[in-house]
């Protein structure tokens, strides 16, 4: 009996839990039409191990053809790598050799510490913020599913010093979506439309009543 006690003690705590994988959220988003303004998409995260020293990020808007255009991205200030020295930040195309090619549907966004014992901030909800355009896209047109993956060959991962840790597997990902928004003076003739219609519907019962 005690044997018994003693192994159900060490099975309860001595082995550690799996570790819960971080999850990695991206917003649904209605974009102002017809806009080469940039318009930020906002990535989030939750349960980011405490060991981060680096990452790297895909994004693809549909199927990389057509769509918003993503025009830049902020991963640093607000987010996990907000403080230390990073040694690398990349960004650009995923087709690319080189940093900085915008705009484009495909993105790769890297970065990492050199120095050991840095670690990104887990506490930090907001991953990255990915800015978008519009230009030639109106009411109607889309929506675009904003992956996070962009298939086997682009996962996204964290590294770790034990190694990288990707996803699907350890690392779930919501992708978003992306819609156009009406157009303000689409929202003005509907909101019109809807005022007038009670009128009609008591005129129409009055001459009834007659």
């Amino acid at each position: 009996m005690r044997s018994m006690l003693w192994g159900f003690l060490v099975v309860c705590f001595v082995v550690p839990q799996a570790m819960a994988a971080p999850v990695v959220t991206i917003e649904n988003c209605a974009l102002q039409p017809n806009d080469s303004t940039p318009q930020a998409v906002t990535v989030a995260v939750s349960g980011l191990p405490s060991n981060i020293t680096g990452e790297d990020l895909y994004f693809q808007v549909g199927d990389g053809t057509a769509g918003p255009e993503i025009s830049g991205a902020n991963i640093v200030s607000g987010t996990p790598f907000s403080t230390g020295a990073l040694s690398t930040v990349w960004m650009g195309d995923i087709n690319s050799a080189s940093s900085g090619v915008w705009p484009s549907r495909e993105v790769w966004l890297s970065q990492g510490y050199s120095s050991a014992g840095v670690y990104a901030n887990p506490a930090s909800t907001t991953l990255a913020t990915v800015y978008v355009t519009t230009t030639g896209l109106f009411a109607g047109s889309g929506p675009w599913t904003l992956y996070g993956n962009v298939g086997s060959d682009n996962p996204i991962d964290f590294t770790t010093p034990a190694g990288p840790i990707y996803a699907p597997a350890n690392i779930t990902v919501n992708n978003g979506t992306l819609t156009i928004a009406p157009e303000p003076s689409t929202l003005a003739l509907l909101a019109a439309a809807i005022g007038v219609l009670p009128v009609l519907v008591i005129r129409n019962r009055m001459r009834a009543a007659k």
